[in-house]
């Protein structure tokens, strides 16, 4: 598989650390979330093979939410939608915690007021393919983002064969 632009090969995958293919930080008054990825991904025609596309497709992103937003909703969603025939492929970026922590029951609930005017955000590079299984094939896609409620930028992805 190969990547264009090729930095993107050099992406840390499943990370959350910022690297040369990540978006810049649009400042501390900007709210939202912002992705980059690979314009094209060049894989081998396969003629017996999994139906799935295999390898490692980085996204990467950049978000910034008002502490106010910080809620008990679903995970980050990745989206791909086929721009020939307008299928949807998605999945939520989930990780599984080997030890996950219990809160404690004693604990007083947060009063959102104290964060009134704070954000809290980052970076984040999950490979698409982990969570998104799009069908072996040449195809356009348009890759999205949705999280918190909110939906970040489009950015558009060809999947191209080789001879």
């Amino acid at each position: 598989m190969e990547l264009i632009p090729d930095a993107f090969l050099k992406v840390p995958i499943n990370t959350y650390d910022k690297n040369p293919c990540s978006p810049a930080d649009p400042g501390a008054n900007w709210r939202g979330i912002h992705i980059l990825a690979p314009r094209q991904v060049l894989v081998d025609r396969e003629e017996s093979g999994a139906d799935i596309l295999q390898g490692a497709i980085p996204i990467c992103g950049y978000y910034l939410l008002n502490y106010s937003m910080e809620t008990d909703q679903e995970p980050l969603k990745l989206v791909a939608v086929n721009k020939i025939n307008a299928r949807l492929y998605s999945g939520y970026m989930l990780e599984e915690d080997p030890s996950p922590e219990e809160p404690d029951p004693d604990d007083e609930p947060t009063d959102p007021a104290l964060y009134q005017g704070m954000a809290s955000g980052g970076y984040f590079n999950p490979n698409l393919l982990t969570y998104v299984k799009l069908p072996r094939g040449a195809a356009v896609y348009e890759i999205y983002v949705e999280y918190k409620g909110l939906r970040s930028n489009s950015v558009q992805l060809e999947i191209v064969e080789k001879q």
